[in-house]
């Protein structure tokens, strides 16, 4: 048996039919964590984006996101974890403004479909992310009418219906169903960032 310091050797016999294992310890160094990471904290002058009200497209699209934090003054960059051309327009002020923000994302048409994100780079640094919806669905804006059956806005099946919730106010829908057609409704509120 060849001897290693600072290791374990373990010896095995039996006795009387019952198998015997010792450990002799060489020296064992004892074994820690990893420190935990210093904390960072984020310059109070970076942007911070909130939830838009419009979250994405579909491939091949053009669609105008209008996006609201703070201190989106002065933006450099847009940036996609997904392929796109993205524009900040320059009309209006945009740009200049702390509050909002318009940015133009060109999809090609071969964007993977999924959940990607968003992020805004100023010359004061680079805000948290935003998700952002790439489907093959088609998308409709919710109308600000939409407040009693009376009014309700009409959709066609398959859509997404890109919308908000006010307080304590209600938003109507109408569709055509055929009898015995199913039709699945999901609801993506907290897993697209909102904090509803």
């Amino acid at each position: 048996m060849s001897h290693r310091p600072s290791s374990l050797i373990a010896l095995a016999g039996f006795v009387g039919g019952i198998g015997a294992i010792v450990f002799l310890s060489g020296g064992i160094p004892t074994a820690t964590g990893q420190p935990k990471p210093p904390a960072i904290t984020p310059a109070p002058q970076a942007p911070t984006l909130t939830s838009p009200a419009n979250l994405g497209g579909k491939p091949g699209a053009s669609v105008e996101l209008a996006l609201t934090g703070t201190n989106l003054a002065n933006p450099v960059s847009v940036l996609l974890s997904c392929p796109a051309t993205i524009t900040i327009p320059t009309d209006n002020k945009n740009g200049t403004e702390a509050g909002k923000l318009r940015v133009k994302v060109d999809l090609p048409s071969d964007c993977p479909i999924g959940l990607h994100t968003l992020r805004i780079a100023t010359k004061q640094g680079v805000s948290n992310f935003r998700p952002f919806l790439v489907d093959e669905l088609p998308t409709l804006n919710e109308t600000e009418v939409n407040r009693s059956k009376e009014s309700a806005q009409p959709i066609t099946v398959p859509v997404v219906v890109s919308g908000r919730t006010d307080t304590e106010a209600s938003d109507f829908y109408k569709l055509k169903v055929e009898a015995g057609q199913r039709l699945t409704f999901e609801v993506l509120a907290r897993r697209s960032g909102s904090p509803l």
